[in-house]
């Protein structure tokens, strides 16, 4: 499917949408099952494109073709998003944590998936190696939920093993940001496939 096409769907699916009250995005919802996934014809599309690491310096197989975009809800305009974001997993205190996100050379941003014994959350992350010490101490971001789903390839996990998922998540921040002296509520959507090698720690 093209881009362009596939955005605009996301428009229509997003303006269909109906408002109902949201809760806690930081709880755990049912993951869905199916072994069937890494028989869909865009993995073999990933396989066939190629993408730099940067961490590792090497070329590799794509890992990601998810959509995820951030804005503010009073904007119309889907910002422009890239379908290059990589995707990296690692199991973490019995719990398997996949980020699918932009890294660059000081900072990264993206959606993170935690799952363990068949519940998820997915949560918006960013990180930067660049901070501000007259910056006030920022308060822990709270973000409600709109409607996510995660379809993964089996139940278990263990490292080496390949994740094959497609993820669906929309996400609304909470408390809101300050931007030009004005205040804003920010948005987040991710929709996509993506399919990695769990790394070891």
């Amino acid at each position: 499917m093209k881009p362009i096409v596939f955005l605009s769907l996301i428009i229509l699916i997003s303006c269909s949408r109906k408002s109902t009250e949201m809760e806690d995005a930081s709880t755990f919802s049912q993951v869905h099952i199916n072994p069937k996934i890494k028989n869909e014809e865009v993995f073999g599309l990933l396989d066939s494109q190629k993408e730099y690491n940067m961490l590792e310096d090497t070329i590799q197989m794509k890992t990601s073709a998810v959509l995820y975009y951030s804005k503010r809800k009073e904007d119309l305009e889907i910002p422009y998003s890239y379908l290059y974001y990589k995707c990296r997993a690692e199991i973490i205190n019995d719990t398997l944590v996949i980020r699918i996100g932009s890294t660059q050379y000081l900072s990264d941003h993206g959606i993170e998936i935690k799952y363990k014994n068949g519940k998820f959350q997915s949560l918006p992350f960013s990180t930067s190696d660049v901070t501000d010490s007259s910056e006030p101490k920022k308060t822990k971001d709270v973000f409600l939920l709109r409607n996510r789903k995660l379809i993964l390839d089996k139940l278990d996990y263990k490292n080496g093993d390949t994740v094959f998922g497609r993820i669906h998540t929309e996400i609304e921040e909470a408390e809101k940001k300050k931007w030009h002296n004005k205040y804003y509520t920010y948005e987040y959507f991710a929709d996509g496939y993506f399919k990695t090698k769990i790394s070891e720690l």
